[in-house]
C-alpha cells in the first residue's frame, strides 16, 4: 500500500512568542519574551528586529529592548544584542539604544561584560521616559 504523500507540517512557532516589536514615532520597542533567550529564540527575535530596524531607515532615535520578562540570555543571546546594537547605529548614527527592566542577575552580567558601556541600561518605565525625553 503507497503512503499519501503528504509531509508532516513542521512545527513553526508564532514570531510573537519570543518578541513583542511595537513600532513607533522614532522608536521600535522589542519586548522579549521569556524566560529564557537561546539558541532557538536567537534568529526569530534578529530577523523581527531587524525588518523594524530597516522599516525605520534613518528615521530610528531609539531601539528599546525590554527584558522585564527574561530570566536567562546565553551567549549567543548576548552576542544579539551587540548586533541589534550595530544595525541600529549603522541605520542611523544618532540611534540610542536602550535595555530595560533587567532582573539583578542579568544587570550583573551586563555590567561583567562591560555591555554598560554599549547600551543605555535603565531599571523601569519611568526611567525609560526620561531617558527619552517623553
Amino acid at each position: 500500500m503507497k503512503e499519501l504523500e503528504h509531509p508532516m507540517p513542521e512545527a513553526v512557532s508564532s514570531p510573537s512568542l519570543f518578541a513583542q516589536i511595537t513600532p513607533s514615532l522614532g522608536v521600535v520597542n522589542a519586548k522579549l519574551v521569556g524566560p529564557s533567550i537561546g539558541q532557538r529564540e536567537v534568529p526569530i527575535i534578529t530577523d523581527l528586529v531587524v525588518a523594524a530596524i530597516n522599516e525605520k531607515g534613518a528615521g530610528l532615535e531609539f531601539l528599546v529592548l525590554d527584558l522585564s520578562q527574561v530570566t536567562f540570555m546565553n551567549s549567543m543571546a548576548l552576542g544579539m544584542c551587540v548586533d541589534l546594537r550595530n544595525r541600529a547605529t549603522k541605520s542611523a548614527a544618532k540611534t540610542k539604544v536602550i535595555i530595560c527592566g533587567m532582573n539583578a542577575e542579568l544587570t550583573n552580567l551586563f555590567k561583567m561584560v562591560k555591555f554598560d558601556k554599549l547600551f543605555t541600561i535603565v531599571k523601569d518605565a519611568a526611567e525609560l521616559k526620561k531617558v527619552m525625553g517623553k
